[in-house]
């Protein structure tokens, strides 16, 4: 019975995982089509740089606004 419960509970969290996620994708893949339509320069989606106080930085441009990680 409770092998049971856990396995429905896996695959019902398997399930909307995988549908956040499918979420998440789409809302990428418009927001870089309309970018495209509207801008002829693109930005990169993610970026991966060294900034000059010698620390990493991810960047993460998504509706228009850029997000800053250090790492």
């Amino acid at each position: 019975m409770k092998s049971s419960n856990n396995l429905k509970l896996f695959f019902v969290s398997m399930f909307l995982t995988i549908h956040v996620l499918a979420l998440f994708a789409g809302f990428v893949i418009v927001e870089k089509s309309a970018e495209e339509i509207i801008k002829e320069k693109n930005s990169d989606f993610l970026t991966y740089t060294k900034n000059n106080a010698g620390r990493y930085e991810i960047k993460l441009h998504f509706m228009g606004k850029n997000f800053i990680f250090n790492v």
